[in-house]
C-alpha cells in the first residue's frame, strides 16, 4: 500500500487502538537502555552494544553475564566514550565492545547500576538457520494463486482469466497488488542467493522445511517468481508484455485475499496492465539466466525453458532500452534501465559464453552511475555479476569497493553505525548494504567490509533507538501490528521485513492527522520515528523488497555460524 493509499483504509486504521505490548526486559523506565542484536553474534564478529543514557557512563564497567544467572560474570569491559546524540532520544550513546569474548552461550549485558540488556547468543548457528527459514516463510505468506500459500487460502484464481494467465507470483506488500518491478527484483535476489550458496559452499543451510517436499525452501520460493515472470512474458512473440495485476482499487478494501474471488471487491478478474521497459526486461533475463545455472541438474527441461525465454527477451531489447519509467508512477517510478540490462547481459554471458552478451555488458558497464541493490537500482548486482563473469573485473571490483567505502564512512560516523540515510524503506537500504559487503567478501576474499555487514545486521535485529527487530518474529521485540492485511486478519506474518524508521517531517507529510495512541516506543522517538501500528504504512508496512536482502544476510550468517558449531 506504499506511496498512495485509500482514504477509507487510513480512516479505518486511525480508529484502531494500538496494542500496548510491554517491553518485558526493560519495563521500569531505567536511566539507561542497552541496545544490542537480540538474535545473536557469530564467534568472530565485531560485537558492540550501545548504551543510550541521560548520563555520561564512559569509563564505567559493563559486564557480560550468563543469561540465566545474571550474577555470573563471564567478561568485564569498559564503556567507551559517546558516539554523539544525533537522531536519538538519548544525550549519550556509548559503545560496549566485547568482540574479544568468543565463548559460545547465552548472555546479557549488565551495567554497574544493574541495568540488563535483552538476551542474545554467541555462536548462533541455530538462531541464524531459524532466521533464514523464517524470512522464507514471509514470501510463502505473500504467495498468490493456488500454490500452497501460508496463513491464507488459495486466492485470486481468476487472475488466470485475464488476457494471459497472470495467476501466481507474490502480493507486493500489505496489499494484494502484484508488480513485475518488485517481483523481478525479488526473484533475482532469491535465485542469486541460491547461486552463491552453491558456488561458495553455503548450501548446507538450504533446508527443506515448509512443507517438506524434497525441494529446498529457497529454490521453491524462487520458482514462484520465475513461474510468474514466464507467465507475464508469455505473449512476447506478439510483443505483449505485462507489468502489473490489479491497481488502486485494491486499496479500497481490508480483507483476506481469498475473498476477492467470491465477492469481486477488487475486480473479477482483476485489472491486468500492459507495458514494459528495459528495467523489467533486464531483470527478467537475469533471473532466468541464473535459474538455468542453478536448476539445470535438477530440472533440465524447466531450466532450458528459462534460458530460452531469457535469450528471447534480451533479443527484443532494442525496443525497450530507452523506456526509463515504470508506470503507474503513483506506485513505483524507476528512472533507469541500463543497470538492469547490464545485469541481464552479464548473467547471460556467464551462462552461455556468447560474445553478444559479453559485448553488450562491456559497452554499457562504464555508463552505470549508481551503486544500489533494490527495485530501483541493480548497479551493484551488475558489477558483481560482471566480476563473476570476468567482465572488466578490476573496474567492477573498484566500483564495488568505492560503494562500500562510502557506506563505511557514513556507518563509522553514525551513532548506531547505520550505513544509509533515513527514508521511506530504510530497512531495504541498510540491509542491501550488508548484502553488498557479504557479496564483496565472497567474490574477492577481502574481509575489510564484513564489519559493515555485521553493523547493519545488528541494527536490523535490535541495535537501534527502539531496541526492536524490524523482522516480524525475530529477536526479543519485533513488530506485532505491521501494516499488512494478512498479519492483521490471519496471524503474525513471521519473517516479514517492515519499512523501518524514518524522519518525522517526512512521516508527517504522509500522515498529517494520524495520532498513534499507546505508542509502545514513545520514550524512544526523536526526529527519527518508528511506530508499530497497523495504520502506519510508512515505517511499518511489510513488503517484498524490504525483506529480500535479509535472505542473503541470514543465509551467509547461518553458513558461517555452522563452521564453528
Amino acid at each position: 500500500m506504499r506511496y498512495k493509499s485509500s482514504i477509507k483504509i487510513v480512516q479505518l486504521m486511525i480508529l484502531m487502538s494500538c496494542a500496548n505490548v510491554l517491553l518485558k526486559a526493560q519495563d521500569k523506565d531505567p536511566a539507561s537502555y542497552i541496545r544490542n542484536n537480540t538474535v545473536g553474534y557469530l564467534v568472530d564478529d565485531q560485537k558492540i552494544a550501545i548504551v543510550g543514557s541521560k548520563d555520561d557512563l564512559a569509563g564505567q564497567s559493563f559486564y557480560l553475564v550468563d543469561a540465566d544467572n545474571t550474577d555470573k560474570v563471564v567478561y568485564t569491559g569498559k564503556i567507551l566514550p559517546t558516539r554523539g546524540s544525533t537522531d536519538t532520544p538519548f544525550k549519550y550513546n556509548l559503545p560496549c565492545d566485547f568482540s574479544s569474548f568468543k565463548t559460545k552461550g547465552s548472555y546479557k549485558i549488565k551495567l554497574e547500576d544493574g541495568t540488563l540488556s535483552y538476551p542474545f547468543v554467541i555462536g548462533a548457528a541455530e538462531e541464524y538457520q531459524k532466521a533464514f527459514e523464517t524470512v522464507l516463510q514471509f514470501f510463502r505468506s505473500q504467495r498468490c494463486g493456488d500454490i500452497d500459500p501460508l496463513l491464507h487460502k488459495p486466492c485470486h484464481l481468476n487472475d488466470a482469466k485475464a488476457a494471459i494467465d497472470a495467476s501466481g507470483g507474490w502480493h507486493d506488500a500489505g496489499d494484494y497488488i502484484k508488480f513485475m518491478i518488485t517481483a523481478t527484483y525479488t526473484t533475482v535476489e532469491l535465485i542469486t542467493a541460491a547461486d552463491y550458496a552453491m558456488t561458495y559452499n553455503l548450501d548446507d543451510v538450504l533446508a527443506d522445511v515448509s512443507p517438506k517436499n524434497g525441494v529446498p525452501d529457497l529454490l521453491e520460493e524462487a520458482h514462484v517468481g520465475l513461474d510468474w515472470i514466464l507467465k507475464m512474458t508469455s505473449d512476447y512473440k506478439n510483443g505483449n508484455y505485462y507489468y502489473q495485476m490489479s491497481g488502486e482499487e485494491d486499496h479500497d478494501h481490508w480483507r483476506l485475499p481469498e475473498t476477492d474471488d467470491s465477492t469481486g471487491v477488487a475486480g473479477n478478474p482483476r485489472s491486468l496492465h500492459k507495458g514494459w521497459g528495459g528495467n523489467l526486461l533486464g531483470r527478467s533475463a537475469a533471473a532466468l539466466a541464473v535459474a538455468y545455472r542453478v536448476l539445470n541438474k535438477s530440472d533440465k527441461q524447466y531450466a532450458g525453458k528459462c534460458l530460452a525465454r531469457a535469450e528471447a527477451l534480451f533479443a527484443d531489447r532494442a525496443k525497450y532500452e530507452n523506456v526509463q519509467k515504470s508506470n503507474p508512477p503513483d506506485f513505483y517510478n524507476e528512472q533507469d534501465w541500463r543497470d538492469d540490462m547490464v545485469l541481464g547481459a552479464a548473467e547471460l554471458y556467464k551462462t552461455t559464453k556468447k560474445k553478444e552478451y559479453l559485448n553488450y555488458a562491456k559497452d554499457n558497464l562504464k555508463k552505470l552511475t549508481g551503486d544500489d541493490i533494490g527495485w530501483n537500482g541493480s548497479d551493484y548486482l551488475a558489477y558483481a555479476a560482471c566480476l563473476r563473469a570476468d567482465i572488466e573485473p578490476a573496474y567492477c571490483k573498484s566500483k564495488m569497493k568505492e560503494a562500500l567505502d562510502a557506506r563505511m564512512k557514513r556507518s563509522n560516523s553514525e551513532v548506531y553505525y547505520l550505513s544509509s540515510r533515513y527514508e521511506w524503506g530504510t530497512t531495504a537500504a541498510f540491509t542491501a548494504d550488508a548484502q553488498k559487503a557479504i557479496m564483496y567478501y565472497l567474490l574477492t576474499s577481502d574481509p575489510s567490509y564484513l564489519k559493515l555487514a555485521t553493523a547493519e545486521r545488528d541494527y536490523l535485529l535490535g541495535r537501534n533507538n527502539w531496541g526492536v527487530s524490524f523482522i516480524v518474529g525475530l529477536g526479543a521485540v519485533y513488530p506485532h501490528d505491521a501494516h499488512s492485511q494478512v498479519n492483521s486478519l490471519a496471524g503474525l506474518q513471521k519473517g516479514a521485513g517492515v519499512g523501518g524508521p524514518g524522519e518525522i517531517r517526512s512521516w508527517k507529510r504522509v500522515f498529517p492527522t494520524l495520532r498513534v495512541d499507546n505508542d509502545k516506543f514513545a520514550k524512544f522517538q526523536s526526529n527519527i520515528i518508528y511506530y508499530d501500528t497497523e495504520a502506519d504504512y510508512y515505517t511499518n508496512e511489510v513488503a517484498l523488497d524490504y525483506t529480500a536482502p535479509s535472505v542473503f544476510i541470514f543465509l551467509y550468517n547461518a553458513a558461517e555460524a555452522r563452521k564453528n558449531k
